[in-house]
């Protein structure tokens, strides 16, 4: 299962410059679920489960999305 409870404070970035926000609820399950791909393939009733909320309405806003 893909769940993630993070809600930063602030802007931070890892020392390889991505965006920790970015990095922990995009890249870090994509990640996990594309090294898992082959061992749930091989399983006769494996299942991923990926799970949101809208807990991103409670976050801080780092910068103006409009203005990307």
């Amino acid at each position: 299962m893909n769940n993630i409870g993070f809600i930063p404070q602030r802007r931070e970035e890892s020392p390889e410059g991505i965006e920790k926000n970015l990095a922990i609820h995009h890249l870090a399950p994509f990640l996990l679920t594309n090294i898992i791909t082959k061992h749930l393939r091989r399983a006769d009733t494996a299942r991923l489960v990926t799970l949101s909320s809208e807990a991103h309405g409670l976050g801080a806003r780092f910068f103006d999305l409009n203005n990307l």
